[in-house]
């Protein structure tokens, strides 16, 4: 809804709030953040450190079925400037769907170094050293 000339939340949404604050844990500051059209990120408590989750929102200005259309629009997405590759898995993901991926030089080195709580890249210690020795 808008205001005079601040955007805001119905006030009849109390449980998204609650939500952003209990269950979320964000501060005020970040709620109105994300009112203000900001985009906000939280790093969320894992269970083990070889997991990571991470809570991201941000105000979009449009119907549901507006987003999602755009948001499936392939063609359009791929001329945004930032995304570097757009595809989707088939139905039932195969090999093929990945054709045309590569990782680039520093990427490669960077999965090269990974040490445990020392990783650009997110995956299992337990595969670190695997994935360093299958490296060419």
């Amino acid at each position: 809804m808008i205001t005079g000339s601040s955007c805001c939340w119905p006030h009849e949404r109390p449980d998204l709030n609650t939500y952003f604050k209990t269950d979320i844990g964000l501060s005020d500051d970040q709620i109105q953040a994300i009112r203000s059209g900001k985009a906000v990120a939280k790093k969320l408590p894992s269970r083990v450190p070889d997991e990571i989750f991470v809570f991201g929102a941000v105000y979009i200005n449009a119907t549901p079925d507006a987003y999602v259309e755009y948001s499936t629009d392939f063609t359009r997405l791929r001329e945004q400037p930032g995304n570097l590759a757009i595809a989707s898995f088939s139905s039932r993901p195969q090999i093929a769907d990945l054709e045309g991926f590569a990782f680039e030089k520093e990427d490669i080195k960077s999965i090269k170094d990974c040490r445990p709580r020392d990783c650009d890249v997110q995956m299992p210690e337990s595969s670190m050293e695997k994935i360093r020795q299958s490296i060419d």
